[in-house]
């Protein structure tokens, strides 16, 4: 059949043998997309998603439609990389986060990851791989991802290094007190524990031999449990108190909380 589309019409060149074009329908379910290609193919694959299809030069004749007057849709881009070979921290670089996009694509998941009670006694057993488009609306969601995700790379690189070397993790727990508490606070944390001056606090100290010991052991703490660590030893050191005797976070216990400013607690 005839394709009458309304205004100009494209070059078409003769259908090979045992192909057929592909109808404007079966473009309308195709994923938003600001370019639409209307290929000839195969009878026997006229049923695939034509959105799959990708130009080669195999010699296969096409039809090319561009469609105008469709309304903005922000972020549109990463949408059209779903299909591509292309990761998520491409989608946040091309979205603008520059230079760290591939540790905020990290916080995010743990972030994620943290939210949905993956490390909970009880909750999702792991995070479902998150696409370029999501991971770009995700993003909203964590403002401060970014700030903490370059301190990690830069003011806290002191720390993260003596972390083994996980940026991420001090990023994702940075963005937290930086939410809470504001980067200042942050920054003091983080400088404390790299800190070889004396009055070191005690929590910083007992945080010390934990990361010394797991240093000399052949199987390095797990991320997560990284990120717990951090988590307990900022509370205990915000609040000035202390972290007690068994103070890790075990095997039974979910993953642990953050405080908020106590202005914050006073207001409920």
């Amino acid at each position: 059949m005839a394709l009458s589309p309304s205004g100009p019409q494209p070059t078409t060149a003769t259908p090979a043998a045992g192909s057929t074009g592909a109808r404007l329908g079966d473009v309308a379910a195709a994923r938003p997309a600001t370019l639409t290609q209307l290929q000839t193919i195969p009878s026997s694959t006229v049923s695939a998603r034509v959105n799959k299809g990708t130009i080669h030069s195999s010699g296969a004749t096409i039809n090319s439609y561009v469609i105008v007057d469709i309304e903005n849709q922000p972020g549109l881009f990463a949408y059209i990389d779903n299909a591509a070979t292309r990761t998520p921290a491409a989608a946040l670089q091309t979205a603008g986060f520059n230079g760290v996009a591939s540790v905020i694509v990290k916080v995010i998941k743990f972030a994620e990851e943290v939210r949905q009670g993956v490390y909970d006694t009880s909750g999702l057993d792991q995070l479902q791989r998150l696409s370029p488009a999501e991971i770009l609306s995700l993003a909203k969601n964590y403002p401060n991802a970014q700030r903490a995700s370059r301190s990690a790379a830069s003011d806290w690189s002191d720390a993260s290094e003596y972390l083994s070397g996980r940026k991420d993790i001090v990023a994702y727990v940075g963005m937290r007190i930086i939410d809470q508490h504001g980067e200042d606070v942050a920054d003091d944390f983080f400088h404390e524990i790299t800190n070889t001056g004396d009055g070191t606090p005690e929590q910083i100290l007992a945080l010390r031999t934990v990361v010394d010991k797991d240093l000399r052991s052949d199987k390095p703490m797990k991320r997560h449990h990284t990120a717990a660590m951090l988590i307990k030893v900022f509370n205990a050191w915000h609040r000035q108190e202390s972290l007690g005797r068994r103070w890790m976070m075990m095997v039974n216990e979910d993953f642990p909380v953050l405080d908020d400013e106590p202005q914050a607690n006073a207001a409920e």
